[in-house]
């Protein structure tokens, strides 16, 4: 009798492990050897030897190696015979990334990438587990990126990843996923109007949304009247010098790099004056 088997598969901890042991000999017929570890020996925790040879179960310890004596005896024959191998569990997946980035309507997420160790070291496929479901808009790969733009109303949405390593171990993590409202400028698109020579009665853009913090303002498109100047903090002020009606766009930008724009229209009219004229003479 002999044992055949050299080496045994690598497991790993919370994922099902099997193997079947093999031997030659005796009466040469399998279903007629017993085996049985060694009085001495132990196998890792969660796995167990079957009388037909079949080691398996769930490694539920640590990670570290196990060199176990397995026995096989030949019923027919009487015959016996012995190995020791070496039986390695990993530490199982384990999904590393714990919070993920606020998102806000309308503006592009911060792609995120997700996280894990453990198991193979190669992660084959990221996925939502079932029932889950990100907010509007965002998804994930099958690479582990959450990105996209979030479409819904503003919520926090709370969702289950599963991911799988090369040898098909599993781990599942639980996240939730703010989304807040978009920024948008809130005042009238229409202006004041504006007269040549006086000075513009100041008006300072506002919005909403985002994060709150607005830290530039900017003319993206078309032109003010000049004379007028519209500063980083959404001042638009100065004194016109020429008549006509003017359309620009304006671009706001949060702390967090999220944008909105809208088109003003703002008219420039003439100054009014009074001519002289020349008054009959009262007799």
């Amino acid at each position: 009798m002999s044992v055949t088997t050299a080496s045994l598969p690598v497991g790993y901890v919370g994922s099902t492990y099997t193997t079947t042991l093999s031997a030659t000999g005796g009466a040469g017929v399998s279903s007629h050897y017993s085996w049985a570890v060694a009085s001495g020996s132990s196998l890792p925790d969660g796995l167990s030897l079957s009388a037909a040879g079949v080691l398996g179960g769930k490694p539920t310890g640590s990670a570290g190696t196990t060199n176990t004596k397995f026995t096989v005896t030949d019923s027919v024959s009487g015959l016996s015979a012995s190995a020791t191998l070496a039986v390695q569990i990993k530490a199982g997946i384990t999904i590393t990334a714990t919070t993920l980035p606020i998102g806000y309507v309308g503006s592009a997420y911060t792609s995120t990438q997700l996280t894990a160790t453990g198991g193979s070291g190669t992660y084959s496929t990221w996925e939502l587990a079932s029932g889950s479901s990100l907010p509007s808009g965002l998804s994930l790969s099958t690479a582990g990126i959450v990105s996209g733009t979030p479409t819904g109303s503003p919520a926090s949405t709370s969702f289950t990843v599963r991911v799988t390593d090369s040898a098909a171990n599993t781990a599942t993590a639980s996240f939730s996923i703010t989304v807040q409202a978009g920024v948008s400028i809130t005042t009238s698109t229409s202006l004041a109007d504006g007269y040549p020579g006086t000075a513009y009665a100041s008006v300072t853009l506002a919005a909403s949304g985002g994060t709150g913090t607005y830290a530039s303002w900017a003319v993206t498109g078309g032109a003010l009247p000049a004379g007028l100047t519209l500063s980083s903090g959404g001042v638009l002020s100065g004194t016109p010098t020429t008549e006509g009606s003017y359309s620009f766009t304006v671009k706001v930008t949060d702390t967090a790099s999220n944008t909105a724009s809208a088109t003003f229209s703002l008219t420039v009219e003439s100054t009014l004056t009074i001519t002289p004229q020349h008054l009959a003479r009262r007799r």
